[in-house]
């Protein structure tokens, strides 16, 4: 079957925070591939395929030591049987993943170490000209750049292809660029409305469930009202690590150092 074309696109934002929003529904599996941002500002958002048919598939390499590859989200193909419902979480924000080689320089300033400056989204596309995105799936990818200008002067967007076009032309012609720009630059969403847990969201601190009131959170506003996204904010704003069950809404707190 015939491989997509590249994709080469680099878009500029305007670099102002944008709306503060949560973050879509996840899972997260930590990947072992990842290090420290070398320098600022946190500025690039950066769109891959996985040039493979499979969630799980990208989730083993990403997690395998010997790829030396990661990325911060992965975006499952939900119209394939058997894929994940939501997307995985696999670096953290203030790591910075192995998507991009590090020799590559950005075009905009000629830096090299792309990676210390964005965050790396994985669509499960094979890059096939017969393998098309879902909507899903580029809705998904721009709900997780609004996410971040919401923390982050995120000033550009581009594609793997763009930085790298000697070697990748990911996410390939399929992917739905034009689409894309506008729902990154769009208020809102359709579907993304935030999500309330069924069960109310417990906190636990070093192993031990505190309650959500406990007096870790005293004087921080709407912590009774704390649900996903919030607690990702919250947390970073105290100055903690965190980990999110989607499943059980529990969120474990890690103190750092």
């Amino acid at each position: 079957m015939a491989i997509a074309d590249a994709l080469k696109k680099l878009e500029e934002l305007d670099d102002s925070l944008g709306r503060s929003v949560p973050p879509p529904l996840h899972t997260f599996v930590e990947s072992p591939n990842r290090g420290l941002r070398e320098y600022d500002p946190v500025d690039t958002v950066v769109i891959h395929a996985t040039a493979g048919s499979t969630t799980q598939g990208a989730v083993s390499w990403f997690t395998n030591v010997q790829s030396g590859a990661s990325a911060h989200v992965i975006i499952p193909d939900n119209e394939r049987a058997g894929e994940p419902p939501k997307s995985i979480r696999m670096v953290r924000d203030e790591h910075k993943g192995w998507h991009v080689r590090r020799s590559v320089a950005f075009p905009a300033d000629g830096r090299a170490d792309v990676n210390s400056r964005s965050f790396g989204i994985e669509l499960v596309n094979t890059v096939r000209r017969d393998d098309l995105f879902s909507h899903w799936q580029v809705e998904e990818a721009a709900r997780w750049v609004q996410y971040w200008r919401g923390l982050y002067p995120i000033r550009y967007v581009c594609t793997h292809a763009f930085l790298d076009p000697a070697r990748r032309r990911d996410p390939g012609s399929n992917f739905p660029w034009e689409r894309f720009m506008q729902l990154v630059r769009k208020g809102e969403i359709e579907g993304a409305e935030r999500v309330e847990p069924p069960i109310p969201p417990e906190v636990v601190v070093l192993g031990e469930v505190i309650d959500i009131d406990a007096e870790l959170f005293d004087g921080v506003e709407g912590v009774r009202d704390v649900v996903r996204g919030d607690v990702e904010l919250l947390v970073k704003r105290l100055g903690f690590d965190y980990l999110f069950d989607t499943e059980t809404h529990r969120v474990e707190i890690r103190r750092r150092g």
